[in-house]
């Protein structure tokens, strides 16, 4: 019985002596000096040649992931050069090219770009300051990080050529779309390299190229099925078929270039609720030269629930016409 009690005794006592020398350990490490990269980054991170962020946690995973959160941060645009390239835009009533879902599409694109230059962080340093608040200072290498961005610039230059090759009427709002999504990348990297990546195509040489479109004088001629089809989306059209150079004349006197037929049909669709029906509705359109050659078609179509079929298609109409401005760019006009 004493050679158990004695064990028992020396079991506690060594536990006793190793929670001491922890806490001891603890207390020492939280008084400790602070690491000069708490108060000045650059310390201890070379600013020319990288990208540096502290995070503060609970835990020293909290931590690392905040360290990384915050230097993702630093990656949001300025936005001067965003705001010069929008007022150049409305001066020129062309700011409804960069429509709510095409800078969303952007937006999701270049944070794709932004994630993978992301993937190279790496956790430099940390400073337990006490048990539940813990730092750690990330760092990134910033001309491997702007590798994939650069890559990118190259991509779009490289399309833009094309497009201009092309002689498409709708370049310009194509070529608008991708010189925004390039100027966003371009002051990422500027943040991460303090120099912007040498631009192929400004917004003057796109601007100009709009006006030479727009000189060559293109007309169109509507050729709808109904009234209502042109009721409905004419309005629209008129306004992308403007902005694109297009002129469209009333008669195929005034000697038109090409023919834009259209047509809406829609379908009644199996619907088990009672008082309610189920509609799709499906829009055509198609691009003939005067001789009648196709020079490209475009459709669509959505389906909208209503008590009757004018309640569904009033419903429908918004998403309609914002799917025919998503599709109008892609038609393949000279």
């Amino acid at each position: 019985m004493k050679i158990i009690s004695l064990l028992l005794l020396s079991i506690f006592l060594f536990i006793s002596c190793t929670t001491n020398k922890y806490k001891k350990n603890m207390s020492s490490k939280s008084i400790s000096k602070k690491p000069l990269w708490l108060t000045n980054v650059n310390k201890v991170c070379l600013e020319d040649e990288e990208l540096c962020a502290i995070g503060e946690g609970k835990t020293l995973s909290q931590s690392k992931a905040k360290a990384r959160v915050e230097l993702s941060k630093i990656f949001k645009t300025r936005i001067k050069q965003k705001q010069v390239i929008e007022k150049s835009l409305r001066q020129q009533n062309m700011d409804g090219i960069l429509t709510g879902s095409v800078r969303e599409k952007m937006n999701v694109e270049i944070k794709e770009i932004v994630d993978d230059a992301l993937k190279g962080t790496k956790i430099k340093e940390t400073y337990f300051l006490s048990d539940d608040r813990i730092y750690s200072l990330a760092s990134l290498n910033r001309w491997s990080a702007s590798k994939s961005m650069k890559n990118e610039m190259m991509k779009i230059d490289d399309e833009m050529k094309n497009i201009l090759e092309n002689e498409s009427a709708t370049a310009t709002e194509k070529l608008l779309k991708l010189f925004y999504k390039r100027e966003e990348l371009n002051e990422k990297y500027y943040t991460l390299r303090n120099k912007r990546f040498s631009e192929k195509y400004s917004l003057s040489n796109i601007l100009k190229k709009r006006n030479e479109i727009k000189q060559r004088n293109i007309t169109i001629f509507y050729n709808f099925s109904n009234k209502n089809f042109l009721n409905m989306l004419g309005p629209l059209l008129n306004k992308l078929f403007k902005e694109a150079g297009y002129r469209v004349i009333n008669t195929l006197g005034e000697n038109a270039n090409y023919l834009l037929n259209g047509e809406m049909k829609h379908q009644k669709l199996f619907f088990n609720v009672k008082g309610f029906d189920k509609y799709e509705f499906k829009v055509l359109l198609s691009v003939k030269k005067i001789s009648g050659q196709v020079i490209d078609t475009i459709k669509f179509s959505n389906i909208e629930v209503g008590r009757t079929i004018e309640q569904a298609f009033e419903k429908s109409l918004n998403k309609l016409e914002k799917k025919l401005k998503e599709r109008f760019n892609k038609l393949n006009l000279q």
